[in-house]
């Protein structure tokens, strides 16, 4: 396996994103990074404070992402990360082929079918 492709050329990876944080108290709690531009919307990066967890900042980050990008969407998880899988799942995203040779990881998409995901 190579260098991946966000460490490689991280201005090409993160080109078209946007980047969402959540603050609880001032503070922050979340952050999600999704490319909204350029090609299929994507979910690049996505973490919530551990104390801050199953209290809906998550939920609250994906929905927010998700209708920021506003059409098909795809990500990529872990797969030994089951509570992402299944907000993910909740929120309509569904297990696909693989764009990303990486082993280990579960691909999946929010499947409008207006845009491909290759």
């Amino acid at each position: 396996m190579g260098v991946p492709a966000e460490a490689d050329n991280p201005a090409l990876a993160y080109a078209y994103c946007v980047v969402l944080l959540a603050e609880v108290d001032e503070r922050p709690a979340g952050v999600v990074v999704g490319r909204v531009g350029g090609g299929p919307a994507e979910v690049k990066r996505f973490w919530t404070d551990p104390v801050m967890r199953r209290r809906g900042v998550g939920g609250a980050l994906i929905d927010a992402g998700l209708e920021l990008a506003g059409r098909r969407t795809r990500l990529s998880v872990w797969r030994w990360r089951d509570a992402a899988i299944r907000l993910y799942e909740s929120r309509g995203s569904t297990r696909v082929p693989s764009w990303d040779g990486r082993d280990g990881l579960v691909r999946m998409a929010r499947d409008d079918d207006t845009v491909p995901l290759r």
